[in-house]
């Protein structure tokens, strides 16, 4: 009797066969699926793994937002208004001038406030002795007078020496005292070099003075009338007594004239 050969059914072979796919397939996506978290997770852009915070609520979006405000405001001002008040007139400080300065206006019965009410900041003291006299010069400088002694020299009054206006012996051979503004310098020829407002003046001008023409070729004048009238006297070149001016020496006269300003109201005290 012949035996059949015992070969498994067709269907049972490729039942083993299809699972074996299947489950090779499912591993496959499952890799392929992880594969693409992976690649997505770390590719995940910064901003959506810290976004930004907003504000928990309304309020504190609005004081946020009011503090910014104030940070920008402009900070206000009080307005400043201009000082358009002139300075008083500073009284030079006579306590340190030299002392000579402060025992001239003693002896010539002038103080610091009268010098300050003037306005002089130039003054030329003529200390006489007889007919003879001594001459100084001094200016505020930095607040303070101070001497040149540069251009102190010695000089002449008139030949009866100085007097007070309406006193007894006074005389047109005299000198008149007093503290006498300086108003301008003048000449005949040549103008001097000087801060000085100057007057041209003709030989006329002196006739009639005792004193030699040719020491009248420039000099200076100043007030010595109170009343206003505009006599003037005058301070020349010259080394004898005058008719009642004032002379020193030509070169030391061209010093005076250089350093007497009209603006800085120049006075003459004689004593």
């Amino acid at each position: 009797m012949k035996h059949a050969k015992n070969n498994p059914s067709p269907k049972n072979k490729y039942s083993a066969t299809a699972t074996i796919g299947i489950i090779i397939t499912a591993l496959a996506v499952v890799l392929l699926i992880s594969g693409a978290v992976m690649f997505f997770v770390s590719n995940k852009p910064a901003s959506q793994k810290n976004p930004p915070k907003t504000p928990s609520s309304a309020t504190e979006s609005s004081s946020t937002a009011g503090a910014a405000t104030a940070d920008s405001a402009p900070t206000s001002r009080p307005t400043t208004v201009p000082d358009f008040t002139l300075p008083a007139h500073t009284l030079p400080d006579i306590n340190n001038a030299p002392q000579i300065f402060i025992d001239f206006l003693k002896e010539g019965g002038i103080d610091p406030q009268t010098i300050a009410g003037s306005g002089a900041e130039q003054l030329v003291v003529v200390k006489s002795n007889g007919s003879s006299a001594d001459v100084c010069f001094f200016e505020i400088d930095g607040g303070m007078w101070k001497i040149d002694s540069s251009i102190s020299c010695e000089g002449n009054v008139g030949a009866e020496g100085t007097v007070k206006p309406g006193e007894e012996g006074e005389s047109s051979e005299a000198t008149s005292k007093g503290f006498y503004p300086i108003v301008s310098a003048f000449y005949q020829d040549e103008a001097p070099d000087t801060g000085l407002d100057t007057v041209q003046m003709d030989s006329e001008s002196f006739s009639g003075l005792s004193d030699d023409p040719d020491d009248y070729s420039c000099g200076f004048m100043y007030d010595f009338d109170s009343a206003g009238s505009g006599i003037n006297q005058f301070v020349h070149s010259g080394s004898t007594p005058t008719t009642g001016d004032i002379s020193i020496n030509s070169k030391m006269l061209q010093s005076y004239l250089k350093k007497l300003d009209s603006d800085k109201k120049p006075y003459i005290l004689i004593i």
